[in-house]
């Protein structure tokens, strides 16, 4: 049961309700928000999510926490100084690290998961200026161990740029370790993490094509890069990368475009595995099953009168679509990146996670 359901406004509490049995490929619940959270991940025990919402004029950006196993929305709630552009539970779940961006700079606040409290907020310090903050970051990521914040940025000379920060034990610290050149002037648009934590890819959105930047997180140095190939478009070339993900196997590299999801050998430099056309709708984010076994894509269909909403099932060993979810239909115009946002599978693989921008909610499907 959700606060949508009970009819009631973030200053109520919901009383807590036993989750009923989800059937598979069902809708099991529709959490409404005030606002189009920017980002969503789970604790470690899939137990608790954590929400990013950017707030509005009059109104601070907040994290809002949201109990998995009641399915309610929490009422306290951390106010934040800045619009969360990503957030990351640390390993042991003890804290939230969330990046800001206020116009002035990019920042990080440090946040305890058990008060739900802001406990320090730090500024993004660019070793490579003149002085003064991090502004125009593109994407960020946590590492898994939560020692490592990597965040991309274009330089003064216009170049592309991975900065490495240190958390610090117990998020006491967010200090600059490493600025790794990113050798392109294209926007680096994702970030993705191997399972073992040992590599890092960057996704560069040349226009024309597609680069994938593989970065060694020991030596913070890039070991190689590659083209992925688009086995489907004539040119061969890949464009307009929707989003990314690795397996937890560490085998595959998934990119979503608006022709496909496409599949990457990470053993084999990127050879092409797979292209899987999903026929529910143009492939948006994605997220992988923690087992490795399958995809879960978010799509959109503007061939009706309305544009109609999917959660799409790629069994990865098969490379097809084994199920679809409709997920009701867009308001609004729609595409394949902006109606449906971010994507994630809990820990157990129970339950699939969408964010619908359009209606300001947070879908839970059984896949």
């Amino acid at each position: 049961m959700t606060l949508a359901c009970l009819g009631l406004g973030l200053s109520g509490l919901a009383t807590p309700a036993v989750a009923a049995p989800i059937g598979q490929g069902e809708i099991y619940s529709h959490l409404k928000m005030p606002h189009t959270p920017t980002d969503i991940a789970l604790s470690p025990d899939g137990s608790r999510m954590y929400i990013a919402d950017p707030g509005s004029t009059g109104t601070a950006p907040k994290m809002y926490v949201s109990n998995e196993v009641t399915n309610v929305l929490q009422k306290s709630s951390a106010t934040l100084s800045g619009n969360p552009i990503a957030i990351a539970p640390s390993p042991d779940g003890k804290y939230v690290y969330a990046v800001l961006d206020n116009g002035k700079g990019a920042k990080v606040a440090v946040i305890d998961t058990r008060s739900t409290k802001v406990v320090r907020t730090v500024d993004l310090k660019n070793p490579d200026g003149p002085g003064g903050n991090l502004t125009g970051v593109d994407a960020a990521l946590l590492s898994l161990d939560g020692s490592k914040l990597y965040l991309t940025l274009k330089n003064e000379s216009g170049e592309q740029h991975v900065f490495v920060y240190e958390t610090g034990k117990k998020g006491k610290a967010v200090s600059p370790a490493a600025i790794v050149p990113a050798n392109t002037e294209s926007p680096l648009t994702h970030l993705v993490a191997s399972p073992d934590g040992k590599q890092v890819y960057a996704v560069a959105d040349a226009g024309h094509w597609t680069d994938v930047i593989r970065i060694n997180t020991a030596t913070n140095t890039v070991t190689d890069s590659f083209q992925p190939l688009n086995t489907i478009d004539p040119s061969g070339d890949l464009t307009d990368v929707a989003d990314a993900a690795v397996s937890p196997d560490g085998k595959r590299l998934y990119l979503s475009s608006e022709q496909a999801v496409f599949a990457y050998d990470t053993t084999r430099n990127g050879a092409p595995v797979a292209a899987i056309e999903t026929p529910a709708g143009i492939p948006g984010h994605l997220a992988v099953s923690p087992d490795s076994t399958h995809v879960y894509v978010a799509g959109v269909d503007n061939s009706g009168p309305a544009p109609a909403l999917s959660l799409s099932v790629i069994d990865a060993a098969s490379a097809t679509v084994t199920g679809m979810t409709p997920l009701g239909y867009a308001q609004h115009d729609a595409d394949h990146e902006s109606e449906l946002g971010k994507v994630i599978a809990s820990p157990d693989g129970t339950r699939v996670y969408i964010v619908n921008n359009d209606a300001d909610t947070i879908l839970t499907v059984r896949p």
